[in-house]
């Protein structure tokens, strides 16, 4: 062990205090710039976030448009064979082809030999 002298041990003390002081203000530096940089990565991932956010709403909006699009297929699949069946009956219930009408069991005439413009009822309200 050495000896100081209270001089000696003052300049010691004060070059401590200063070395502490020194570290003190490197430490709040580093500390502020960690801060900056927590910041910083917060607002980069931030903007990474986003577009993905949105890619991802135009995809679902895309995937419940083409959903959309398949139930209006169903549907229109659907009234196209009802309307189909519709025809199917009508037909079957319409005069056969040498115009006699099956319910009348032929009592009108022939829808071929009807001017144009005649209605087939106009002549059955007449019988």
């Amino acid at each position: 062990e050495t000896d100081l002298t209270p001089k000696q041990a003052l300049q010691h003390l004060k070059h401590v205090s200063e070395i502490w002081k020194l570290s003190n203000e490197e430490l709040d530096q580093l500390q502020e710039q960690l801060h900056s940089n927590k910041i910083f990565l917060n607002m980069v991932v931030h903007d990474m976030r986003n577009p993905t956010v949105s890619a991802k709403l135009g995809l679902q909006a895309t995937l419940d448009f083409l959903k959309k699009i398949r139930s209006n297929n169903d549907t229109t699949l659907s009234a196209v064979e009802d309307l189909s069946n519709l025809v199917d009956r009508l037909q079957a219930r319409s005069p056969p082809s040498n115009g006699a009408c099956k319910c009348c069991k032929g009592r009108r005439k022939s829808l071929k030999s009807m001017s144009p413009g005649q209605s087939p009822m106009a002549e059955a309200n007449q019988s």
